[in-house]
C-alpha cells in the first residue's frame, strides 16, 4: 500500500506540472526532493514554494493564505501559458 500511495512511483515523462507548497516544518517535506529529482530526470516540471515561519496547516490562515493563493495563481498562469505556446 505504501508503494501505491507514494507519488514518486507515478512520475513520468509528460505528466502535469506539480507545485509543492511547503511550510517551515521539515518533517512534512519527506520525499519532495527525491520526487523533484525524478521529475527533472524525466523532463517534468516541478516547482517549490516554501513559506518561512509557518505551521504545517498554514494555507488555511492569515497571513499565509494570500501568499499561498498568489503562488498557485502564478504557477497556473505560467503552466497555462506554456501549454498555449505548444
Amino acid at each position: 500500500m505504501w508503494h501505491e500511495a507514494s507519488p514518486i512511483n507515478y512520475v513520468r515523462r509528460g505528466m502535469p506540472p506539480i507545485l509543492f507548497i511547503g511550510s517551515a516544518q521539515v518533517r512534512f517535506q519527506a520525499g519532495r526532493d527525491e520526487t523533484l529529482a525524478r521529475m527533472a530526470e524525466r523532463g517534468a516540471v516541478g516547482r517549490v514554494v516554501l513559506l518561512p515561519d509557518t505551521p504545517h496547516s498554514f494555507w488555511l490562515f492569515d497571513p499565509w493564505l494570500q501568499p499561498t493563493v498568489d503562488a498557485v495563481v502564478g504557477f497556473l498562469d505560467e503552466y497555462l501559458r506554456l501549454r498555449q505556446a505548444q
